[in-house]
């Protein structure tokens, strides 16, 4: 078969844009195919917590739906809500979506989820939480990783499981962590993946109209093998979901280690926390509170738990998480 040059036409081929590994804009082709294929290990995946495509299930991402508050999507047969707006806005109009429809599951960002039940918890009353909280089982994670806050408060207040796996725009690597330990199982009918000098590498198997062969993902993990040498599972240790830090000693902090890692009282009053290091290397953490009548704002010190980290430090008040164009949110930001 003829190969295809970069001046000829991609027929059925479509047009991909992502970051990439090192945050620049990266475009690519992928084939025809790719969504169709991409749900049918989706699927497999949220089967793992009961799903059938028959489920009802609500969908929060960064998608712009206008004024509309809730539209319903039959292809994947999900209602996806408007994360742009406050849900006191159109709390009614949610009621009456969990009266009428049995939603066992809500899929999106983690912390797009974590914000929306958030905002239900200080806008309905004990009976109206009922109402939306009888049918829903688990939470499906895509694109951020869980932050443990997040899915504390899912847990404990909503009584919510959830399931997340590792994948990107370029389709090379597919992994879901059962067991929520940071161990990532690949599907190797998806694609070849591999771990190379700590570098998490992936080769697809499907896309002939522009091939990724040992694509570097940008995330160093630690591989675990299986008897035949293939890959088992990986943890994401450092990279776009690895996030770290540098101290006044070129030392690495890993944002997981540093912000989960220690008991910081700020989460008792904080929704969002955020981590910027800016390049005279002065860390500015970025605290969203929802309500900052129960905190001191001129001792914000207090509630963190910093001895022994050798850095310079501020912090900010906001009143919303920074997010991407399309409605992600990291832990580390860029200056």
């Amino acid at each position: 078969e003829k190969i295809r040059t970069h001046n000829e036409s991609f027929k059925g081929a479509m047009k991909i844009n992502t970051g990439g590994t090192s945050g620049e804009p990266f475009s690519f082709y992928i084939d025809e195919n790719a969504f169709a294929r991409e749900w049918a290990y989706m699927h497999s995946i949220w089967e793992l917590k009961g799903y059938d495509k028959s489920y009802i299930k609500i969908t929060l991402r960064g998608k712009n739906l206008g004024k509309k508050n809730i539209v319903y999507n039959p292809v994947h047969n999900e209602f996806i809500i408007n994360t742009y707006k406050s849900v006191a806005s159109f709390k009614n109009e949610l009621l009456e979506l969990f009266s009428k429809h049995e939603i066992k599951y809500v899929h999106g960002y983690p912390s797009a989820i974590y914000e929306f039940f958030k905002d239900l918890e200080s806008t309905v009353t004990k009976d109206e939480k009922i109402i939306i909280q009888k049918n829903i089982i688990s939470c499906f994670f895509g694109s951020e990783f869980p932050m443990p806050n997040m899915t504390k408060y899912l847990a404990d207040t909503w009584n919510l499981d959830y399931i997340s796996w590792y994948g990107h725009s370029e389709m090379a690597i597919l992994a879901y962590d059962e067991y929520k330990t940071n161990n990532y199982k690949p599907f190797m009918t998806y694609g070849y993946a591999e771990v190379i000098n700590n570098k998490l590498i992936g080769t697809s198997y499907n896309n002939f109209d522009m091939p990724l062969i040992k694509y570097d993902t940008g995330d160093l993990v630690e591989g675990k093998l299986q008897e035949n040498g293939l890959l088992d599972t990986f943890s994401v240790k450092e990279g776009r979901e690895g996030d770290f830090i540098v101290d006044k000693n070129n030392k690495k902090i890993p944002l997981t280690a540093l912000i989960f890692g220690r008991h910081h009282k700020i989460f008792d009053f904080a929704d969002f926390l955020q981590v910027e290091q800016q390049s005279n290397n002065n860390i500015i953490f970025y605290i969203t509170l929802k309500n900052s009548n129960n905190i001191d704002l001129l001792n914000l010190d207090s509630y963190f738990d910093l001895s022994n980290v050798d850095i310079d430090y501020s912090f900010k008040i906001i009143t919303a998480p920074i997010r991407s164009k399309i409605g992600k949110m990291k832990l580390k930001i860029n200056e």
